[in-house]
């Protein structure tokens, strides 16, 4: 015996994946698992196990039946989440050219992994960070670096060892990376699987190496010199990120052109919180451990954006010590809660916008669809209202904002031209683009239309000329264009009708006629699909030519929404801005004023 070319070639693929990782293996119109990714997968998703022959006998015959289960290929995504929620990988592994002209078995090749931290299409998303982190250390001292993905931030700090959990508490990963060595720390390993509840990748030790840090990056930044990175002399730190590069190249992720360089912060510039002061605090999370309910983020959390959002639970866990960064913020907020106008009106063009940074990540990375591109219209549409709104501001970081702000007419217009107002889901089977952007596009759609009409004009005359009465055109994926005629009719049917399929209440049949008349309006229809998706791409590739600009401006606008809900708390709850200073006194003013020396 020996095993079928099919199942073959599945663990030659299955082979070259990291662990954890359930296969996805496009069979048709369906994924499907086998083996023990089948048996694993189908308990989690609660879906049926069957199985299939997985050798072949000296006769030909099919035997020793594999384990295996399948899902549709169009609506695969809620059962990637649930496997994603259980921390496993999913590699999606697609047919690569049209089946039907293949010769012999379909080839296939793994397109995407999808990890715990890396999953860009998912639709649901938060808007929280989905943070992937990457930990190193020396004798003293830990280096974390942590990169959302969907928006493409990456910092990385040095802190001292007894605080790393403190960190990864704040962090709260999806995902972590670990050098061989630091994975035999049992109290880590539990810390991120038992209570942050991350999946975790061991890497060895000298995928952490500087050296071969500054390869990663540079490779993955199109850097000339390691100097362009602000941490260059920073062992640690490299290492760090240049293990999250590894990890990304090592699961199949190749448009990484949204990631920023990595920010470095200063361990002098941010309050360190450890993860007792955290609880105590309740600065994002609860006593009781939860997130959401009563905390001080919950108490000022009146932002409207995702971008807001992330960017607000940045500034509580990490907090400024930089006296002129904290009069900054002051100051910024002040206005807004004098000018009414102001702050009502910015929030006014915020409301409804969409998760603008996590758009152009998805643009970036391939997998966005036509409505990303119309989100990214409707934010572009109330730009240049945002700036003439700033335009009257005067504080330091709001005139800064403002210097992040354009209006992208050319981009907006793209859009506007090329894109329909309410386009589906899909890419690929048309209905994106509008009449009037593509001459050719309109003449394969004029086609359509004109084929479509000769089948109606078509089943008029052939009912009138054959005396069925009830005769029907009708369509099918499989058998294309046919004549449909009742069981009752079929003594009316002309001897030049071709049968073509038996139905329970009649039968189908063809005219050669009709079928060429089919192949114009199909081959027209596959084309127009095609074009459609390649004019999409053409709009998406526009895009992209302006991406660091665009993420700039998305950020800006996250800042400007944390400052008009920071300055709508205060004014609801009226609360009063403190004077803050370097002295070691904390004086408080109210009905008696305290005077307490720290």
């Amino acid at each position: 015996m020996k095993i079928t070319p099919m199942m073959e070639q599945y663990l030659a693929v299955k082979k070259t994946l990291p662990p954890d990782t359930i296969l996805f293996f496009r069979l048709g119109d369906f994924y499907e698992m086998f083996f023990e990714d089948a048996v694993r997968a189908s308990e989690i998703l609660d879906i049926t196990l069957t199985g299939r022959g997985g050798t072949v006998g000296e006769d030909g015959s099919k035997n020793d039946r594999v384990p295996m289960c399948g899902i549709p290929y169009h609506s695969y995504q809620d059962y990637v989440r649930t496997l994603l929620e259980h921390n496993l990988k999913v590699a999606i592994c697609e047919q690569i050219g049209d089946p039907k002209l293949a010769k012999g078995l379909v080839e296939r090749k793994i397109s995407r992994i999808v990890t715990p931290a890396t999953n860009l299409e998912d639709e649901q998303k938060k808007s929280a960070h989905e943070y992937m982190v990457a930990v190193t250390r020396d004798k003293k001292n830990c280096a974390l670096s942590y990169l959302d993905l969907s928006t493409g931030e990456f910092y990385v700090r040095e802190v001292a060892a007894d605080r790393l959990t403190s960190e990864l508490s704040i962090l709260n990963p999806r995902e972590a990376i670990l050098s061989k060595t630091l994975s035999g720390d049992q109290r880590l390993g539990d810390f991120l699987k038992a209570t942050l509840n991350a999946g975790v990748t061991v890497y060895e030790d000298w995928i952490f190496d500087p050296e071969e840090a500054s390869r990663f990056l540079k490779e993955g930044f199109k850097l000339v010199s390691d100097q362009a990175i602000p941490f260059h002399d920073r062992p640690l730190s490299m290492g760090a990120c240049g293990a999250i590069f590894y990890y990304l190249k090592d699961h199949r992720h190749s448009s990484l052109g949204h990631i920023q360089i990595p920010v470095f912060l200063d361990a002098s510039e941010y309050m360190i919180l450890d993860r007792q002061t955290q609880k105590s605090l309740e600065i994002v999370q609860s006593m009781a451990g939860k997130k959401g309910g009563a905390t001080l983020l919950t108490c000022v959390d009146q932002t409207l954006t995702s971008m807001g959002n992330r960017a607000l639970y940045h500034w509580m866990t990490h907090p400024l010590l930089a006296l002129p960064e904290i009069k900054m913020r002051q100051e910024a907020i002040g206005e807004l809660a004098g000018d009414p106008g102001l702050m009502q009106g910015g929030r006014g063009l915020l409301r409804g916008v969409k998760d603008v940074e996590r758009t152009l990540s998805r643009l970036n990375y391939g997998v966005a669809n036509a409505r990303d591109l119309i989100n990214l219209k409707i934010f572009l549409e109330r730009v240049p209202d945002l700036q003439k709104l700033l335009g009257q501001a005067r504080s330091g970081m709001t005139r800064d904002i403002l210097k992040n702000l354009a209006p992208f007419v050319d981009l907006k217009e793209l859009i506007e031209r090329a894109i329909v107002e309410a386009p589906p889901l899909g890419l690929r089977d048309g209905g994106i683009i509008r009449d009037g952007y593509s001459a050719a596009l309109d003449e394969l759609r004029e086609i359509s239309r004109n084929g479509k009409f000769w089948i109606l004009e078509f089943e008029k005359r052939e009912s009138e000329r054959t005396g069925i009465k009830s005769l029907k055109v009708k369509y099918s994926q499989v058998f294309g264009y046919a004549i449909e005629v009742s069981n009752a009719n079929l003594h009316l049917v002309p001897q030049e009708y071709i049968r073509r399929q038996t139905l329970a209440g009649g039968e189908r049949f063809v005219v050669p006629e009709l079928k060429s008349w089919d192949e114009k309006i199909s081959g027209a229809q596959d084309k127009t699909k095609a074009l459609e998706y390649e004019l999409f791409n053409g709009v998406r590739a526009k895009v992209l030519e302006q991406l660091g600009p665009l993420q700039a401006m998305a950020r800006a606008t996250g800042i400007f929404d944390v400052l008009c809900a920071l300055a709508l708390s205060a004014v609801q709850k009226k609360w009063v801005c403190p004077d803050v200073c370097e002295a070691d006194i904390l004086e408080i003013f109210g009905i008696e004023a305290s005077h307490i020396e720290i």
